[in-house]
């Protein structure tokens, strides 16, 4: 399966906070706005975030994600390779257990109906 070299999930599943009251998109972008001038809500709603997700989309680089895409491009595992890859595995694992259920249940039935 081909990796997107810009996707990242952080735009659309959350933001961090700093002290000051700046929004990131994530724990590592560049601030997006501040909680002192506007709401969670529309931060979360304005243009900046959507241009976010759209660049992300659309293989694009934005620039609150420069932190990043600079650790990436001196061959340093960045948060947005690391997560995709967690996302990844946990969906491997999760594929993993449903067909090891899937499996026990087939031979428990086989079993109940006194095949071998």
């Amino acid at each position: 399966m081909h990796q997107s070299k810009t996707f990242c999930m952080h735009p659309f599943t959350g933001l961090a906070t700093r002290e000051d009251g700046a929004i990131q998109v994530c724990c590592r972008s560049h601030p997006i706005g501040n909680v002192q001038c506007q709401s969670l809500e529309d931060i979360w709603n304005n243009n900046t975030m959507k241009r976010i997700r759209q660049q992300v989309l659309n293989n694009e680089r934005p620039k609150e994600c420069e932190p990043c895409f600079s650790l990436e491009d001196q061959g340093v595992e960045s948060l947005r390779q690391r997560h995709i890859e967690e996302q990844r595995l946990d969906q491997e694992r999760r594929a993993q257990r449903e067909n090891d259920e899937h499996a026990a249940k087939l031979i428990r039935m086989r079993a109940a109906q006194g095949g071998n």
